[in-house]
């Protein structure tokens, strides 16, 4: 039976986080030659998602340093295999949350992560790539990557920059510049609608997506808050409304999906992530509302 003795086991990790690096450069390269290619953004997609799998399970591994099986953390659960050698099936993107979260450890953004996992999955597996909004998808995961680096790597291999490369690191600085700008130009397009409070406000930018494509890119068309129209500057679908974008179609009204709920100060069912979007009233997380009125309800009996 072979044992990996340390020499051989820092070369495993020296080659998981250099796995890791290629892929993030190779994300990046094939991002800027997808333009007239969609198989490169297939490639920038799942090159890019590799890299921060890989370095999830390059963090694992260096916490798997036990006696009795040195790739503990990385070894997909109830695996037969041999536990003194080099894991054949490594865990899933569930069992990475699981374990992270077993170690006490911070997986930063967990709804990005499913964000970029499930726009992944659609792309590899039903070919989806004009429902995808691949540039703001790959600048929530590279925003990912060098979060998670300098969380928990900068102290054993440099700064990001050095670690991917200047000239890449500059790449994925340029391709958050076009995102940012439009989606600054998105935002600005709201300046002049009469929102009933800043809270609304906020919670739409902080929740909106198209229904159609999932990119966050919706521009305001008009300032009338009541009638609003809305546009995906990606997929360029239009006449959307608040509640497209919240994911609450009248489809999904009609079926019985509407998960809006009472309004306690003006009482219109229009509270959506705890801001009625009616009146603008934002709820406060600790108090009781439904006791509170069940309460009101009992002494205007007793009255």
């Amino acid at each position: 039976m072979e044992v990996f003795e340390m020499p051989q086991m820092e070369q495993v990790k020296e080659n998981l986080l250099e796995n890791a690096k290629l892929s993030i450069q190779l994300g990046i390269e094939d991002f800027d030659l997808s333009e007239n290619d969609e198989n490169r953004k297939i490639s920038s997609i799942r090159n890019s998602v590799a890299g921060l799998l890989l370095l999830y399970k390059y963090k694992l591994l260096l916490e798997s340093q036990f006696e009795e099986d040195k790739f503990k953390y990385i070894r997909k659960r109830n695996s037969s295999e041999n536990m003194q050698e080099l894991p054949k099936q490594t865990v899933t993107v569930k069992e990475i949350k699981k374990n992270f979260r077993m170690l006490n450890l911070e997986l930063p953004d967990i709804s990005f992560l499913d964000e970029i996992i499930n726009t992944r999955n659609q792309i590899e597996h039903f070919y989806q790539i004009n429902k995808s909004d691949i540039l703001p998808l790959l600048v929530k995961n590279y925003y990912l990557i060098e979060k998670f680096y300098n969380k928990y790597l900068v102290e054993l291999h440099g700064r990001f920059e050095e670690f991917v490369t200047l000239p890449i690191y500059q790449r994925i600085l340029n391709n958050k510049q076009i995102y940012t700008d439009k989606l600054r130009h998105c935002r600005k397009s709201f300046d002049d609608v009469m929102f009933p409070s800043d809270e609304v406000k906020n919670v739409l930018f902080n929740h909106q997506k198209c229904p159609y494509c999932r990119s966050n890119l919706i521009e305001c068309q008009g300032q009338d808050y009541e009638h609003i129209e809305l546009i995906c500057k990606y997929c360029f679908n239009d006449n959307l409304d608040i509640y497209d974008v919240l994911e609450l179609t009248h489809k999904d009204i009609l079926d019985g999906g509407d998960y809006r709920y009472a309004c306690p100060e003006c009482y219109d069912m229009n509270v959506i992530n705890g801001v009625c979007f009616s009146c603008g009233y934002e709820l406060e997380a600790d108090r009781d509302y439904e006791l509170e009125a069940y309460m009101e309800y009992l002494m205007s009996k007793n009255d």
